[in-house]
């Protein structure tokens, strides 16, 4: 079964109910569940596997517990730091979440290389020229990826938010 942003602009409540009969109907069918979204809370509490997608290409996939705690692609670490958390949420009116710099670039004017590279404070001379590809394991497609000792963890999946 695919379902495409099957939650968005949902209240919570209505989410809840949509998230419960695709679950049911997985269940009933004996099928698999492809979910495409971009609320990351929602994969955290539906899937086992994710694939982080950026200009078109998989730039990261894994188990989604792995891949929550231990980005490995710096689009992937910038999309876990922007979500709200009790850590980084204030009351002061004029503070703002941690953002992705820069601009998305148009699907028909993608830039040479690695997608990302224009946004990515890890990119370098070379991820101009060739677009990395995938690495074995826990999945990334990128020239530098993140190490375990490059960021702690941005949040823990299943703790409430991703």
């Amino acid at each position: 079964m695919i379902a495409d942003e099957p939650t968005t602009a949902l209240d919570v409540t209505v989410q809840k109910r949509v998230l419960e009969m695709l679950d049911a109907a997985v269940d009933e069918r004996g099928s698999s569940l492809v979910l495409i979204t971009h609320d990351l809370a929602v994969i955290a509490a539906m899937c086992r596997r994710v694939i982080v997608m950026y200009g078109g290409r998989m730039v990261e996939e894994g188990p989604v517990a792995e891949v929550f705690r231990r980005p490995r692609h710096p689009y992937t670490h910038g999309l876990l730091r922007c979500q709200p958390t009790l850590d980084n949420v204030t009351f002061d009116r004029d503070a703002l979440l941690p953002s992705i710099p820069g601009q998305v670039p148009s699907l028909t004017e993608m830039p040479s290389g690695c997608a990302f590279r224009t946004r990515c404070p890890r990119a370098e001379a070379g991820c101009a020229e060739v677009p990395p590809f995938e690495r074995a394991g826990h999945g990334v497609a990128c020239w530098h990826p993140l190490r375990p000792a490059d960021t702690a963890p941005p949040a823990a999946a299943g703790e409430g938010v991703p």
